[in-house]
């Protein structure tokens, strides 16, 4: 599969927009510097009000999870999965026990470690090769 480039996604539809949640770890930030610096947009949200409001006013392209660490509420975490339709993933972190089961009964099993693994879950709207072939 060919990954469009951001000028390519950002002439076709939306540029994509990822939202990471829980974003402290070197990796997700890491993984946040990566995208930014091809020119995608990420933003961060530590706290379930900033969360909110990121999904209320711009809505991503998809939802990340750094699961490394305990949320401080699974009700705010559900509140986020009913108000989100969208794509939600786990950054490749160690997940506690804990944790993973409740994000498995939320639907939450996708796994991403790099940005070809976040764009590859980006909706098709934002994906070039599937606007091309429509056209």
């Amino acid at each position: 599969m060919v990954l469009p480039t951001p000028i390519e996604l950002i002439t076709w539809q939306q540029p994509v927009n990822t939202l990471f949640l829980n974003a402290t770890s070197a990796k997700s930030l890491s993984l946040v510097n990566q995208l930014e610096s091809q020119g995608y947009q990420a933003t961060i949200a530590n706290s379930f009000q900033a969360a909110v409001t990121s999904i209320e006013s711009q809505y991503p392209s998809l939802i990340a999870i750094d699961a490394s660490l305990e949320f401080g509420s699974t009700d705010a975490l559900l509140h986020i999965r009913n108000m989100y339709d969208g794509e939600i993933a786990v950054l490749d972190t160690a997940i506690s026990p804990t944790t993973r089961p409740f994000l498995k009964h939320l639907g939450i099993t996708k796994t991403v470690r790099s940005v070809e693994d976040v764009l590859s879950l980006i909706p098709a709207e934002h994906d070039m090769t599937s606007a091309a072939g429509a056209a």
